[in-house]
């Protein structure tokens, strides 16, 4: 099933729980681009677990046939707040993309883990 043009979808089906200081999540599920859409926003949330100096990066990658999808990825980051929920939107130009996923997320955060990590997307 394609993605729905104005309604949000989730990159993982549930939230990442937690993703150690300096590691990485796992790379999300594939959303396809509806026909016709050009501009998509991009949402990082992220729960931070102390004020430190590191950023949470998430990185998109595009796809033109639904196959093959960059390996570096385009990234989004957040600073990490103490005890907050945290998120950052970036508007991505996808009019030419057949589909997108991300990476992975990674905690940049040397001391802590972060928790209730997700990316979503809403095509307009």
């Amino acid at each position: 099933m394609g993605a729905v043009s104005g309604a949000y979808q989730n990159f993982y089906a549930s939230d990442v729980a937690s993703i150690a200081t300096g590691a990485n999540s796992a790379a999300s599920a594939v959303i396809e681009v509806p026909a016709n859409d050009k501009p998509a926003a991009a949402q990082l949330l992220f729960t931070g677990n102390a004020a430190g100096p590191g950023n949470a990066t998430a990185y998109f990658a595009w796809s033109l046939d639904g196959t093959n999808y960059e390996t570096v990825g385009a990234p989004v980051v957040m600073s990490i707040a103490s005890g907050a929920r945290a998120s950052n939107i970036a508007v991505l130009d996808v009019e030419a993309v057949r589909s997108l996923k991300v990476l992975k997320v990674s905690n940049g955060d040397p001391a802590q883990a972060i928790t209730a990590v997700n990316v979503r997307c809403v095509f307009f």
